[in-house]
């Protein structure tokens, strides 16, 4: 690990500029940083070597008065001294939510009680929540939640779903919905809060206790611009193919192994008529023909 190093990059737009993002790391220190700007045409505006900036145009200035640290990115740095060329940049970054750290993937919120207050408090997102639940034939027509004490007298709240049944009694709590229902409710605000404030969403394995036609539903929400309205975008991993047709060669990405490394490329950077437009992906994909399965 220490002496392995990492190039990522990353192509951004945000209130209407597009930015590029590359970066060359170690698990202890920032060896190369540079972002581009596009505007008529791709232009560095900061290039960092190590703890040095080596380039850079006039409104980024002020970042050669400041003392890179190995281990603190530049956009960091810029914003803790209030740098204000930095900004836009950094409210970008800042505005990524995800569920996966350095170690993995980080579960969201488990107890569906702090995720029900959230609702309470936040009609408008239990709204949209309560909607789409409703289109997903779980056979749940309404949720409500209610406030409660429990045994301490301490104040909780309790989402109770009513299902499309002819008996009587057809409201359930939340302990006897399904896995897949739980699941939604319980992750359905950090999509919904994606969608309302824009920015970047992080989901690893994003199709775990889903239907697999659920998880072009869910995507469908960043493609609709009457649901995104502030340009929100959404990077999962799944090992789910179900939804190759929908994403399409130019939004998929495949990760390859080879010699214990692995390393990424899109569909439409597969050399030959293997991936056309005319022809599904996912049988493709299933035959090993284009790589990203693996060798059992």
């Amino acid at each position: 690990m220490n002496n392995s190093f990492f190039e990522l990059f990353c192509d951004f737009e945000f209130k209407g500029i597009q930015y590029r993002y590359e970066v060359t790391l170690t698990d202890k220190k920032i060896k190369f940083e540079k972002i581009s700007r596009k505007r008529k045409r791709l232009t560095p505006i900061f290039t960092r070597k190590n703890n040095k900036i080596t380039q850079y145009i006039g409104e980024f200035e002020e970042l050669t008065k400041i003392k890179q640290r190995s281990n603190v990115s530049v956009i960091s740095a810029a914003h803790q001294y209030e740098i204000a060329a930095i900004s836009p940049i950094y409210e970008f970054f800042d505005n990524m939510r995800a569920n996966v750290s350095w170690s993995g993937p980080v579960p969201f919120s488990a107890d569906y009680k702090i995720i029900s207050k959230f609702y309470k408090d936040h009609p408008n997102f239990f709204s949209e929540a309560r909607q789409f639940i409703k289109e997903c034939d779980f056979g749940i027509s309404d949720i409500k939640i209610h406030k409660l004490k429990d045994e301490k007298g301490e104040t909780y709240y309790f989402p109770l779903f009513k299902h499309d049944t002819n008996v009587k009694n057809n409201n359930l709590g939340f302990h006897y919905q399904s896995l897949g229902t739980k699941t939604l409710y319980r992750s359905l605000p950090y999509y919904l809060a994606a969608l309302n404030y824009g920015g970047v969403l992080v989901m690893d394995e994003f199709d775990t206790d889903f239907h697999p036609h659920l998880l072009s539903k869910i995507v469908g929400l960043f493609d609709d611009k009457r649901s995104n309205k502030k340009d929100a975008q959404i990077i999962f991993s799944t090992h789910n193919t179900d939804i190759l047709e929908y994403m399409g060669k130019y939004r998929t990405v495949l990760v390859n192994k080879e010699d214990s490394e692995s390393y990424a490329y899109r569909l439409d950077e597969i050399p030959g008529d293997i991936i056309r437009n005319d022809r599904l992906i996912a049988p493709v994909y299933n035959s090993g023909k284009i790589g990203g399965v693996p060798r059992i």
